[in-house]
């Protein structure tokens, strides 16, 4: 690409930024290759994206704010139509022992996506077992990562923890429907202040409730959805607080599927035409 960028200075370009290391250690080898790597493409590329406003200024004091345009994360089309055939789909990939809880109507707080131990599992695992210890409540996860061992040594120790295990896409719109309140919530640290949780939008999409932090990049893109609890430190008293709103949370209006909507795959697409539509005109 870079030869070819020498030879033909005609030949434009952008580069998507989907996502950076997560490291809070600015000097991490990995964070260094990130901000050379930008650094680099000032010579070679027209365009920089990136996921939220906040990383649009932090990309751009690196290559140029003019340079960086927004192109945010992307809504799986299954949030905001779920499949009509969820029995089936839930009969096919969860085993008995799962399926049997997640049907049982039982009150169910949903953790799902990337099972990262860096995103504050744990601490959710302890508040909520020492918060919900004569309740009816229980903590499911779902998905994959490297916290799928804790989930599990907890599951051991408490009937109210459950793994799931990990679902093909199309499957996690039934279970979110199945779930009373959902949890997106990041500790407040700088690897994470400008992140987009994925699952926040797609809680949005489902119109449910859930548990979320008051980072920058979340709130940027909850906006006036009334169905998002904001917690700031994670702790039993403060989860079980945040619960209690979450059961309570309504969304008349529909305002959290409306803002949903604007992260869809056509809208999303249309923002990036506009942005090759930039370069033509400017470049």
């Amino acid at each position: 690409f870079i030869a070819a960028k020498i030879l033909n200075r005609n030949l434009h370009s952008i580069a998507l930024v989907l996502s950076r290391p997560i490291y809070n250690n600015p000097f991490h080898p990995k964070n260094l290759a990130y901000r050379i790597s930008l650094l680099m493409g000032r010579f070679f590329v027209d365009r920089f994206t990136a996921i939220t406003p906040f990383e649009v200024e932090e990309i751009g004091k690196l290559v140029g704010k003019d340079r960086v345009v927004m192109l945010p994360s992307v809504l799986a089309p299954e949030f905001l139509d779920p499949p009509d055939n969820c029995e089936d789909l839930l009969q096919k990939y969860l085993d008995d022992y799962s399926l049997e809880f997640i049907e049982s109507g039982e009150k169910i707080l949903l953790y799902h996506g990337i099972l990262d131990e860096r995103r504050g599992i744990e601490k959710i695992l302890r508040s909520f077992t020492e918060a919900f210890k004569e309740e009816d409540i229980s903590l499911a996860f779902l998905g994959k990562g490297s916290a799928v061992p804790l989930v599990r040594r907890y599951q051991e120790r408490s009937t109210k923890i459950r793994y799931l295990g990990n679902v093909p896409l199309s499957v996690v719109p039934c279970i979110i429907q199945l779930a009373s309140v959902g949890i997106a919530w990041l500790p407040d640290e700088p690897r994470w202040r400008y992140q987009l949780p994925i699952k926040v939008l797609e809680f949005m999409a489902m119109e449910k409730p859930f548990i979320t932090s008051n980072l920058p990049g979340i709130s940027w893109a909850v906006g006036k959805c009334p169905l998002a609890i904001y917690q700031g430190e994670m702790s039993p008293e403060s989860l079980k607080e945040s619960m209690s709103k979450a059961f309570e949370a309504k969304d008349p209006s529909n305002l959290c599927r409306k803002r949903a909507k604007s992260f869809s795959a056509d809208n999303i697409a249309k923002s990036l035409e506009e942005v090759i539509e930039l370069i033509d005109s400017v470049v």
